[in-house]
């Protein structure tokens, strides 16, 4: 049962597993406060263990994350409309773009106080196609009363005030959703022979996930000392998820090993020397990147927002242009023939960088500056 003398955060999702998977400490951060968090997202199978949280409820909210029915997009916002307005919270949190929209609107309607977090603009908004600037002229008007907005690398934060978010609207930027640094704790480099690259994430086209199959049958053709790991699944995956039958023909194929998804990926990082992000989607800041920073491993990440924003090009990591395969195997050769040393002293720069930048503990004060102060 909800203590009703406590006052309710609201946290719009997309889905209870972004919830559980990205903003758990977030939660538990709220609750410490004194405030009853209430996640409000679609159900799946994280919906219960979030329920489990101490001061956590969950209420289910359906949503269609890729579908654009004018009709059942109309009942998702009056859905979302009437929870908010039977919950009245001191505050509405929004991750991800539609929430961000819908929670704005509705936010705007009921007179509430509210924030979003643009955790990248996605493939409508920030491309320049024909449906780039309606979306993001209403993305840009639901944000328009907000107190403040979270954004993660400074590109998006442009493209909204190109789309009309009002010059007086505070942007704020974050490290993506941080890294827990003490879950996260470095490790030494492991001895190569094979070298190990790791791609981590939902198996979507637009994370680049053909880009690094195709670099690794580059690699394996010139019988190059190196193993490729994929870890993820391409459930909730968005609309360019990567289909079953191409992963099996990929894994029949042997160019990789496929880990499948895994609740804690810290073994294997601790396996890789490289953590390897293609991105051309619309990346906030990959947490991925941020996760193996804090555990002492290089990157190698495209040029697209967010990715370039989380790596120091030679230092920690390698940059190089989005879609180009040629130049992303280059940048693994590399790896393949840098000195152990160099190896190592780059995954201690990583965990320098994540120390200084990248800790969730700026996030979640941030969020906690927008609550109002408790008597």
């Amino acid at each position: 049962m909800t203590d009703l003398q406590q006052p309710a955060v609201a946290l719009v999702f997309n889905s209870s597993w972004y919830a559980w998977n990205f903003r758990r400490s977030t939660l538990d951060a709220i609750v410490s406060q004194g405030f009853r968090a209430h996640v409000i997202a679609p159900e799946d199978e994280a919906a219960e263990k979030l329920s489990r949280l101490p001061g956590v409820d969950v209420e289910n909210w359906r949503l269609d994350l890729y579908q654009r029915n004018p009709v059942r997009e109309a009942a998702s916002l009056s859905s979302l409309i009437r929870k908010l307005q039977h919950l009245r919270p001191a505050f509405v949190f929004s991750f991800t773009i539609k929430p961000n929209i819908y929670a704005g609107l509705a936010c705007r309607f009921l007179g509430l106080r509210y924030a979003p977090n643009i955790t990248g603009l996605g493939m409508v908004v920030g491309s320049k196609g024909v449906a780039a600037a309606p979306v993001g002229r209403l993305y840009a008007y639901a944000m328009s009363k907000a107190e403040k907005v979270f954004v993660q690398n400074s590109h998006d934060g442009d493209v909204l005030k190109r789309s009309g978010l009002p010059d007086f609207v505070e942007l704020q930027r974050l490290p993506g959703s941080g890294v827990d640094l003490d879950r996260f704790g470095a490790t030494p480099m492991p001895p190569r022979e094979p070298a190990v690259f790791a791609f981590i994430g939902r198996l979507q086209k637009d994370k680049g996930l053909i880009d690094f199959i195709e670099a690794a049958r580059q690699l394996r053709a010139e019988d190059a000392p190196a193993r490729f790991i994929v870890v993820g699944s391409n459930e909730h995956a968005n609309a360019s998820t990567v289909s079953d039958r191409q992963i099996a023909a990929w894994r029949d194929e042997g160019v990789a090993v496929f880990a499948g998804a895994q609740d804690d990926v810290r073994p294997w990082l601790t396996k890789a020397h490289a953590l390897v992000l293609p991105s051309h989607g619309g990346e906030g800041t990959p947490k991925t990147v941020l996760e193996a920073a804090a555990s002492g491993r290089l990157s190698i990440v495209s040029n697209a927002p967010g990715c370039v924003d989380a790596v120091m090009d030679g230092e920690t990591g390698f940059v190089h242009p989005a879609r180009d395969v040629k130049a992303l195997a280059e940048k693994m050769r590399l790896i393949l023939d840098m000195p152990q040393e160099r190896l190592s002293e780059m995954g201690k720069a990583a965990r320098l960088l994540a120390e200084e930048r990248f800790s969730e503990k700026i996030v979640i004060d941030a969020y906690l500056g927008c609550l109002p102060r408790r008597a």
